[in-house]
């Protein structure tokens, strides 16, 4: 047999060591997934299951995460707000979005996002062995509610809350002749410069040859007013009277 060089014997000496380390790497990584899997068993709650899982995320992970959910968050507050009848009033007059404004928010965030099914919260001990056939047919469904089953973040709009947000939208929204039409800002922001406003009111404004402010543009009006004359702005009571806090005639 024809001795090996110098070289080969290099070579297969690091061969060797490579493999060796190959080995002991994946002896490793089968320790470290067996020590997950057992203390992730020893979750008794959603929580817990979600700190543990939340471990194993990057920083720029949670921080994206975590941004998602406060802008569905935010979004979802609205809704709330529109279905509980109590908008207006718990809504600073600068803050508030017209509701055509959240009913197209909602249906983009659907059409990119789709729809968040934390009912599956439900299900005692959804991460464990034992529901891994559901948690592959959620995860196949809605990423969305994967997600929320692996970390806790509500990544999408509740479908619950949706179809409620639906429902007030089928009674309340103003068809073509109902009284209602559209008035539009000249600034044109698309969150808050359209608004459903009443016919005659509408027609009023026309009449006086007015324009229609949306709330932000009123306030920076105002604004610019007191500012020219030097001194704090005051309505007249007269004015007080006829227009409210977004600038459009009261309904007589």
């Amino acid at each position: 047999m024809k001795e090996e060089t110098a070289e080969q014997a290099a070579a297969r000496r690091a061969a060797d060591a490579e493999r060796k380390r190959g080995s002991r790497k994946k002896e490793r990584e089968q320790k470290e997934r067996i020590a997950v899997a057992k203390k992730l068993a020893e979750a008794t709650t959603f929580p817990e299951y979600w700190q543990q899982q939340r471990a194993t995320l990057t920083d720029d992970q949670r921080a994206q995460f975590e941004q998602r959910e406060s802008d569905v968050l935010d979004l979802e507050f609205a809704m709330r707000k529109y279905v509980d009848g109590v908008y207006e009033q718990t809504t600073d007059t600068e803050n508030r979005v017209p509701l055509e404004a959240i009913k197209e928010e909602v249906q983009l965030e659907i059409q990119t996002h789709g729809l968040l099914e934390s009912i599956v919260l439900i299900v005692d001990r959804l991460w464990g062995d034992e529901e891994k056939d559901l948690r592959e047919r959620i995860a196949r469904k809605s990423d969305a509610t994967a997600k929320l089953v692996q970390y806790g973040y509500r990544l999408a709009i509740d479908s619950s809350l949706h179809e409620r947000f639906r429902q007030f939208m089928t009674v309340s929204q103003p068809n073509a002749g109902s009284g209602y039409v559209w008035m539009q800002c000249e600034c044109h922001t698309p969150i808050t410069s359209r608004e459903w406003i009443q016919k005659d009111i509408a027609e009023s404004y026309r009449a006086r040859a007015m324009k229609w402010l949306c709330g932000p543009c009123r306030g920076k009006e105002n604004n610019s007013r007191a500012q020219a004359v030097g001194v704090e702005y005051r309505r007249p009571a007269s004015t007080e009277d006829i227009y409210d806090s977004y600038g459009r005639l009261r309904d007589q």
